[in-house]
Parts: structure tokens; sequence; C-alpha cells
């Protein structure tokens, strides 16, 4: 990914991707295409600093979600962009909200860096603004503000089909509290369930949500995608 500024079209800031087509030992790289690029150039505008992309498994589902940072219309120096396909298809979506929002004023932070500082398997934060360097520890409390993070005794579990119309299916029996969350962390829907097989969601309205299942092998927690 390599960012730049156009100064001669309005200085718009643009994201290109370029995709590895060879090998890990012998890289060959093409121009590729990416939903990441072309959510982020639809809102740019700025007059100086090239897009940087930050890429990390913020939310501990197992995929790269990005931060880009940059200079934005909607006054903030980053976008979260959520990773809502998979480890080898990726699907970004621009959110509103990020993993990031519990920290005061993020939005004027410019340069991101996310890296498991302490080494206990969550990323912290490190940043630059025109004050200087910030550090700001992952507690691993909160994800999504009143979302629980998973936990080492997360156990997985298929759901399909996902996207899903509103009636989703588990690839096993499922006894335990079910609670489903938004993206936002409000709680949205809570439901127990007894060896079942399915749940509804069709009361909610479209948008990416948080299942967790609280089950006495472990923790379930699946995101799914409602589209009706």
């Amino acid at each position: 990914f390599i960012g730049f500024t156009d100064y001669s079209n309005n200085t718009i800031q643009e994201l290109v991707y370029y995709e590895n087509v060879g090998s890990a030992s012998v890289p060959s790289y093409v121009l590729g295409s990416s939903n990441l690029t072309g959510g982020v150039n639809s809102m740019l505008l700025g007059y100086a600093g090239k897009l940087r992309v930050q890429f990390g498994d913020i939310d501990k589902d197992g995929d790269f979600d990005a931060f880009v940072s940059g200079i934005f219309l909607n006054n903030k120096n980053f976008v979260y962009h959520e990773n809502v396909g998979t480890v080898s298809v990726p699907s970004f979506v621009s959110l509103n909200t990020s993993p990031l929002d519990s920290i005061p004023n993020i939005e004027n932070k410019g340069n991101l860096r996310l890296v498991d500082m302490d080494n206990d398997t969550d990323l912290d934060l490190i940043h630059k603004d025109g004050f200087g360097w910030g550090f700001w520890e992952n507690q691993d409390s909160v994800l999504y503000n009143n979302v629980i993070a998973i936990e080492a005794n997360t156990i997985p579990l298929g759901v399909s089909p996902n996207p899903t119309t509103g009636q989703l299916k588990f690839d096993e029996s499922v006894s335990g509290k079910a609670a489903v969350y938004s993206i936002s962390g409000q709680l949205m829907l809570e439901v127990e369930l007894s060896e079942a097989e399915t749940i509804n969601l069709e009361s909610l309205q479209n948008g990416l949500y948080f299942l967790e299942i609280e089950t006495e092998k472990g923790r379930i927690r699946e995101k799914v995608i409602l589209q009706k």
C-alpha cells in the first residue's frame, strides 16, 4: 500500500495497492484492486502528509483490520476499517466507531503504530501528533465500549449463512446464554439457547454485529453481518 498526495488535483490524497504475485523470496508486484483503497479515496482531502496504513487484529478475531491515517474531511486523522471478510479474502468496511474510541481526543492523533509492547497478545497503541509521542496500553477489558474482548477459553463455532437475512444456523447444537451486540457495544438481543441449532436476528436492523454465547465449554464469539 503506497500513499501519496496529488497537489495538482486539489491535493487529493490517494492510497494505491500493489499485490505480490510472486513469492516470499522472489516478490513480483502488480497493480491490484482493494476495497480498502476505494473506501479511503472517497473520504480524503488534505494539504499535507501522505496516507499511512497500519494493519492489525485489533478485535482478535483472526483477521487483519486497518487504520488509515492522513487528513480527512471528517476532521479525524484516521479512519478505522473493519475486516468483515476472512484472512484470505478480506473485505473492509469503514466504520464511524473503533476500538480506539475510549482514548480521549483520538481524532487528533496523527501517526498510529499498533504493536504488542508488553507481550500480552493484544495490540497497544503508540501515536505521534504535533505535541509528541503518546503510549496507550490495551487492557483487553473492553472492545467496542462494553463488548467483552475474546479470552483464552474462546471456542470456535461455525455460523451460516454469513451475511445472513436473519435466520442464522450453527454447525452444531448450542446451549447457553446468547447476546448480540452492535459495533458500538450496545446490547441488541439476549436469549437463552438450549440445544439450539439456529438463532433469529430478524428483529434487528441491517449491519455488523457481534454474537457472544456463554457455554459450559467456554465463550463463543462470532462476527455476523445482517443483510435483509
